[in-house]
């Protein structure tokens, strides 16, 4: 009776472990030349669901009063980017540039769920920019 005790406290505790590292959180600020906190960054990085690789990550930020999804990341070539939250979409729009700053991939105005296609792009290195509300945000994306 105390094996099967202790082997349910173990399989519980390797639960449990395992349930703390399932989400990873990044929290990243931005100052002023005064030194004043002017922006706050979090980067949400949860492990894929589905028919993902292990190797992909599903990207989260929030900024401000809007949250960023960007998944699969690295990918084969196609990336969906799903923003939420009350956003304006009328002035915005998403660029993708290559590792050489050429202009791969532009959408004007950009809704609430983007599909991007780098299929025909080669596998590197890109740079993908987004403009909301006059704010400027970019990532790197990894094309396999």
């Amino acid at each position: 009776m105390k094996i099967y005790t202790n082997i349910i406290l173990i399989l519980g505790f390797l639960l449990l472990n395992s349930l703390s590292f399932s989400q990873t959180t990044e929290v990243h600020y931005t100052y002023d030349a005064s030194g004043n906190r002017i922006k706050r960054q979090t980067i949400i990085i949860t492990p894929p669901v589905g028919n993902f690789n292990r190797d992909e990550l599903i990207v989260e930020e929030e900024l401000l009063e809007y949250k960023i999804s960007i998944y699969p990341n690295p990918t084969q070539g196609e990336l969906k980017v799903i923003i939420s939250g009350d956003v304006d979409f009328e002035q915005s729009s998403l660029s993708v540039f290559s590792i050489k700053g050429e202009l791969v991939y532009k959408k004007e105005p950009v809704e609430e769920t983007n599909y991007i296609n780098l299929l025909n792009q080669a596998p590197g290195m890109y740079v993908m920019r987004l403009l909301i509300e006059g704010k400027t945000e970019s990532w790197k994306i990894l094309k396999q």
